[in-house]
């Protein structure tokens, strides 16, 4: 899974540029990564290929078929192209399946209103998932991963998404150290997500991970 992929404009005169490498750290070439639409070319043995203009804008992320014992490593870099004189941006993990949980935990989400934190959750098997995020026990949002496919296995490179504005969700602010996104499915799905905070000022992102 890769979580973003855009290039474009953003809040208050912000311009985003997103750049994904993937290499190839094998001898031997991978001969595909199958996108649905159309498949990628082969990767040379040992060799690095951005792939981030094959995609387009993906804001709701993309997910690569890599073919299973490919030893392949990735980078993914976001950054304000517009005040890169002030900072260079912000590294994206990409998730893999071994990463996926079926319930995410954040700790240490801070509560200023100074940041604007979004909260995007991403379902790499692309189906339709009912969630229950908590801010405590007093404060849950119930909110569906809508997803292009009914059922698995789902050929489609679109993960399942949803996004959430944790400051409005939660006013004012007033949000506690941990913020816990559960499933509510009998079989849950392999679930990744990831809090933004956004500085008002200079529109610097710090990404926090699941624990």
């Amino acid at each position: 899974l890769v979580p973003v992929i855009y290039n474009g404009e953003g809040a208050f005169g912000s311009r985003w540029e997103t750049n994904v490498v993937m290499r190839n750290l094998s001898n031997f070439p991978v001969i595909s990564i199958p996108d649905v639409a159309r498949p990628m070319p082969e990767v040379p043995g040992g060799a690095p290929r951005p792939i981030s203009a094959a995609f387009g804008n993906r804001p709701a992320g993309v997910v690569l078929f890599v073919p299973r014992g490919s030893d392949v490593a990735f980078t993914s870099h976001i950054r304000d192209v517009s005040r890169d004189a002030a900072q260079w941006g912000t590294e994206m993990p990409v998730v893999r399946e071994r990463d996926t949980r079926e319930k995410i935990i954040f700790s240490n989400v801070p509560s200023d209103p100074r940041y604007r934190l979004q909260l995007r959750i991403y379902g790499i098997d692309g189906v339709s998932v009912p969630l229950a995020v908590s801010a405590g026990p007093n404060a849950v949002h119930y909110l569906q991963l809508g997803g292009p496919c009914t059922e698995t296995p789902c050929n489609s490179n679109e993960p399942a998404y949803a996004s959430l504005d944790l400051g409005q969700r939660f006013p004012p602010f007033g949000l506690p150290n941990t913020i816990i996104v559960e499933q509510q499915l009998d079989q849950p799905r392999r679930l990744w997500a990831f809090i933004t905070v956004t500085n008002n000022d200079t529109q610097h992102v710090t990404v926090i991970s699941p624990q």
